[in-house]
Order: C-alpha cells, then sequence, then structure tokens
C-alpha cells in the first residue's frame, strides 16, 4: 500500500504537509514501513512551493529521527542500536540547518542526547 501512494504523491506532486499527514496517518495504523517510507521520501519528491514548507521540512526531519531514537532505545543489540541513533543524528543535524531554534526542535534533540548519555 505505501508504495501505491508514494508513487500517486510523487506523481501529482502534492505539498509537504500531505505527505506528513500521511506519515502520522500510516504511524497510527502501526504500518510503520510505509510511515519510514513516506518520511524518508517527502525531501526529495514532494512539493515545497508554499509559506510553511521549512517548518514542514523540519517536523518530518525531527518526526523520522524521532523515530530512530525510539528504535534505538528498545534495541539491545548495541550495533542496532548504535545505526538507529546515527539515523537521529543525521536527521537532527538536518533540521538544524532548517530551523535551529524552533522548541519543539529542541525539545526532540535533547530527548535524544539525554538518552544516548
Amino acid at each position: 500500500e505505501g508504495e501505491e501512494i508514494l508513487s500517486i504523491l510523487r506523481t501529482e506532486n502534492v505539498p509537504l504537509h500531505i505527505w506528513l499527514t500521511l506519515a502520522k496517518h500510516y504511524y497510527s495504523q502501526g504500518k510503520m514501513h510505509d510511515f519510514v517510507l513516506l518520511l524518508e521520501n517527502c525531501h526529495k519528491d514532494a512539493a515545497t512551493n508554499y509559506r510553511e514548507q521549512e517548518k514542514d521540512k523540519m517536523l518530518a526531519l525531527d518526526t523520522l529521527a524521532a523515530h530512530y531514537v525510539s528504535l534505538g532505545r528498545k534495541e539491545k543489540n548495541k550495533e542496532a542500536r548504535k545505526k538507529h541513533f546515527a539515523k537521529a543524528t543525521s536527521l537532527y543535524t538536518q533540521a538544524d540547518k532548517i530551523i535551529m531554534y524552533d522548541q519543539n526542535h529542541l525539545v526532540g534533540r535533547a530527548h535524544f542526547c539525554l538518552l544516548e548519555g
């Protein structure tokens, strides 16, 4: 299902905020693969020619980073945990370049730093 939706979103040049809404619905349904699929692809494929696009870009990065933080926190294997945290670090760093001092972004990043130790 996620691949089909992804194809439609790309073809129709759908705005980023719609991608985020769909990803949120996948998450609430427990469809993590589709949730991650949309968030990993939205940066290069979503339409971003609207006023709040920077905030939405940052939200997409932060949401995906928080997902990897959650996976890393639950992971028992040290190498797998390290990989999840490395992905989260990369995503938070990308978001820093968009709006570094957004309050929600800073809280998410601080939570991650506390978990990472």
